[in-house]
Formats: C-alpha cells, sequence, structure tokens
C-alpha cells in the first residue's frame, strides 16, 4: 500500500471521549469560535447540555470575533480571548475543537478528552448519513444532490449539522453532510469509531489545498482518506476513476471490503460499475461490461456545469437507485449557489461572473469560456500552493487582473515570463474591478475567479464573494 494511504497520527493516543451525557456538570472548553457559524451552533449545542461551565477561547480579539458573540448574547459563556490559557485548557474535563484548530497545536499535546462538533453530531443523531469530500466541487454537489433528493444537506463552512438537534422539530430522516480533510481527520484522530456511521461516502476529487495546513500533498490525501477506510462494511463508495479512486476501493487496511462500490468519470475498466460522460451523452456502466446510453446533455449544460460534477451526481443516483433526469435547467438550477460561477450582472454588453468559491487554481476550470473575450480577475493569499498552476490557468485570456496578496507576489515572476497580459497587482477589489472593466469591451466576459484564498484581506471566500457581488451591483447603479 502506498505511503500516503496511512493515516497520520495524533501528537499523543486519543482516549475515549467524553460521552455527550457526561458533558453535564462538566467544564467543556471550545477552541477556536471562529466566524463561519460552527462555532456559533457548537456554542449553543453544548450549553443545551447543562455544562458546570462553558468556556469559548480563541486568539482573535472581540472585535474580531464580535458577528459569532452577537449570536451568542443570550447564552451563559466564559470567554478567554487574544491568548490560549494553556492553564485553562488542561483544567477542562473536554475540549471541543474547532477544525481550523491544527490538530498539533502545543496546547493539545497533552489533552486527552477531545473532540469536534461532526463527532458530537454523528454520535447524537441516529438517522442516515451520507457524505461527501473532495478538494473541489463538494459543495455545489452537496446541494445539487440535496435538491435533488429532497433532503437536508450541511456544509463544513456555514451550516453546522448540530443547528439539527438543536430544533425543536423533529429531526429529518436522512442528512447530507459536506466535510473537509480537517473534519475527516479529526475523526480519525480522537473518535474513530463515528467514521463507520455514514451509509454513503464520496470522493469528488483529489488536489493540491491547505499547504499551508499540511506539510506535504500525502498527508492531504491521509487526513481524507479514513472516511473510505473506516466505513461500514455495508456502506455505499463513489470515486473517481483514477489510479487513487481504484486503491482506495481495495480497503486494504479494512478487515472487511466493503462490495458496493461506484466510479464517476471516463473510461471504466471491465470489472467495474458507474457512470460517465462521452461526448454528449452520458452512460451507465453494470459490472462486468453492460453499458446503457442514459441521457443526452446539451450544449447549454455542458457549457455550464463540470462534466464531473454531473457524472458524480449520476454515479450517486445509479449507487443510491433514484432515477435522475437531464433537463439542462433542472440541472443548472440543482448546481446553482452563490459565488459558483453566478452570473451577477451586464454592464454594458459585460457578463460580470462572480467565482470567489474558487480558492485554487484548479477550480477556475476557465477551459468553459471563450478566452479571447474573458478578462480574469485573480490572486490572493498563499496556502504554500504552486504558482505556476495559477498562470496556467490564465493563459489564453484576454487579460488577467491581479488582486494584491502573497500568492499574487509568488506568481508575479512567472506571469512577467508568460504572454499573458496582466495589470496590478491592486490593493483593492475595487481597483480590481474598475480596470476590468475599462479593459474590457462590449461582448466580454469579466470573472472574478481568484484561485486562492484571501485572509489576508477578507474573512473567507463567501465574504469576498458578496462583497465582489455588491461593488458590481453598486457600479451598474452608477
Amino acid at each position: 500500500m502506498n505511503a500516503f494511504l496511512s493515516h497520520s497520527t495524533s501528537p499523543t493516543p486519543p482516549s475515549k471521549p467524553l460521552l455527550q451525557q457526561e458533558i453535564s456538570n462538566k467544564v467543556v472548553l471550545i477552541l477556536g469560535l471562529g466566524l463561519h457559524g460552527g462555532g456559533v451552533a457548537m456554542a449553543r449545542y453544548l450549553a443545551s447540555k447543562n455544562p458546570s461551565r462553558l468556556i469559548v477561547m480563541d486568539t482573535r480579539d472581540a472585535k474580531t470575533l464580535a458577528p459569532s458573540i452577537e449570536k451568542l448574547k443570550d447564552i451563559c459563556l466564559e470567554y478567554r480571548l487574544g491568548k490560549h490559557d494553556q492553564a485553562l485548557i488542561d483544567s477542562a474535563d473536554l475540549v471541543v475543537k474547532n477544525p481550523a484548530v491544527h490538530y498539533k497545536h502545543p496546547a493539545l499535546k497533552n489533552k486527552k478528552h477531545i473532540t469536534t462538533d461532526i463527532a458530537l453530531f454523528l454520535s447524537a443523531y441516529r438517522g442516515t448519513v451520507y457524505a461527501i469530500t473532495g478538494t473541489k466541487g463538494k459543495t455545489s454537489l452537496t446541494q445539487a444532490l440535496g435538491r435533488l433528493l429532497n433532503i437536508h444537506c450541511y456544509g463544513n463552512n456555514t451550516n453546522s449539522p448540530l443547528n439539527i438537534l438543536l430544533s425543536e422539530a423533529l429531526p429529518p430522516d436522512r442528512v447530507l453532510l459536506e466535510l473537509s480533510s480537517f473534519q475527516i481527520g479529526d475523526l480519525a484522530r480522537y473518535t474513530p469509531h463515528l467514521l463507520s456511521r455514514p451509509s454513503l461516502c464520496v470522493l469528488t476529487n483529489i488536489y493540491k489545498d491547505h499547504m499551508d495546513y499540511y506539510q506535504s500533498h500525502e498527508q492531504y490525501i491521509a487526513d481524507k482518506y479514513p472516511l473510505f477506510a473506516q466505513c461500514s462494511k455495508h456502506s455505499t463508495l463513489v470515486l473517481p476513476s483514477s489510479t487513487l479512486g481504484e486503491e482506495w476501493s481495495q480497503q486494504k487496511n479494512k478487515p472487511h471490503k466493503t462490495k458496493n462500490v461506484y466510479f464517476h468519470g471516463f473510461p471504466l475498466a471491465e470489472k467495474i460499475q458507474g457512470t460517465y460522460i462521452k461526448g454528449n451523452s452520458i452512460y451507465q456502466k453494470a459490472l462486468y461490461g453492460t453499458v446503457r446510453k442514459i441521457g443526452d446533455l446539451s450544449p447549454t449544460l455542458l457549457q455550464n456545469l463540470h462534466k464531473e460534477n454531473i457524472e458524480t451526481l449520476a454515479t450517486i443516483c445509479q449507487a443510491l437507485n433514484h432515477t435522475m433526469t437531464y433537463d439542462t435547467k433542472q440541472l443548472i438550477q440543482y448546481f446553482s449557489l452563490p459565488y459558483h460561477k453566478e452570473h451577477i450582472a451586464t454592464i454594458d454588453g459585460r457578463i460580470i461572473i462572480n467565482d470567489s468559491s474558487a480558492t485554487i487554481p484548479e477550480a477556475m476550470n476557465l477551459v468553459q469560456y471563450n478566452k479571447a473575450s474573458l478578462i480574469v480577475i485573480c490572486g490572493g493569499t498563499d496556502k504554500n500552493l504552486q504558482a505556476q498552476a495559477l498562470v496556467a490557468q490564465c493563459l489564453g485570456a484576454k487579460s488577467v487582473v491581479l488582486f494584491e496578496g502573497s500568492f499574487t507576489k509568488k506568481s508575479l515572476p512567472i506571469f512577467q515570463d508568460s504572454n499573458c497580459r496582466y495589470y496590478g497587482p491592486y490593493a483593492h477589489l475595487e481597483e480590481c474591478f474598475s480596470t476590468a472593466f475599462k479593459k474590457s469591451i462590449r461582448g466580454d466576459t469579466i470573472l472574478f475567479s481568484p484561485g486562492c484564498a484571501s485572509f489576508e484581506s477578507f474573512v473567507n471566500a463567501h465574504s469576498r464573494g458578496k462583497i465582489f457581488t455588491e461593488l458590481v451591483l453598486s457600479y451598474a447603479q452608477s
């Protein structure tokens, strides 16, 4: 088995975490409140379990965390902000770790009882769980599948599944979770028994990402692997038709082998089942070679959606025995999300697209556009990714407008040596858009697709997208 399939280990061997009923009358500490909403749901859920003390600790100050703190003003909490208090961490009965807090953080070195919001949810929820992970496309795929199956879906950035348990309504019988590498890795380190909960485990793809968190690409892969290696023998796996997908399907470190494995993408080997697109048609393949066409795809559909996303959605439906139609309008609506290749406005004949969700170069996927009339706004914060990948995505575009940031600085020498016509870098998004608009003519497309993070300037990709949409609409009105 390849070395990267061995999961990275915890600094100290994890002991069995406290059970939920044992939270009552215990000292519980939340390490990392954050601004995405997960910390807020975590605090509310833990408060409902009547701990003797509930402490929120974060290295950021109250001003930065004000949006989250405001949502918790009706709950009795203790805040320790601006630094980590090691003595308080050591004295807590249970630490609930935010996924963004590194598992090798010195504050956690000798802590035995550590858990996460996903672990709290999986241990309490009694319904069916589907899980999707991958590097790109997982958010839009999660939303599309949720809409298609009419089930609740929860993303790793904004909507915590703990909100289900906080609701007074009866919990749904099925939920769909979008899981990050951080979340899966933490489950494997602290609560590995819960990895058997999902009955459906989907991998969209793997690209280099989060190299500011992991020491290597292999470590990043290793944090996603346990979702598939430690699943139940009754689970269904949906994997890409790649060497990696086939290796993961073998489950070499499992005491049992999962039989229900489906693959998405072309080509598919003889002894596997799945779905793939060839030309303008989509095909479903059964085990040992029986192939049938299950639909035709319009040019409009293939132009507006990633082919890989359509294949993966169709393969999931095959695995779940769910009938899927290939109506262009309906499928585009299923995958439609704010800041994911979102058409914002057409101003003086220029089409403005917001793709702020593209946080790695590969997610930009500019092949669906006519590059001769495409102006790309990109750049931002470095996650220790390859700068050549950003420049490669932009080659052939009419022009590129660079937003200031550490990744942009890293990419600049390569842009200078390329054939790309570029402007900037600019410190403000307003300058980027104004320049792009001035350099464009009627019929051009202005695409905001950063290809990286922007932590130096924005809270997250969602906030970045919101700000871009607002400035474009303001520009349109003026």
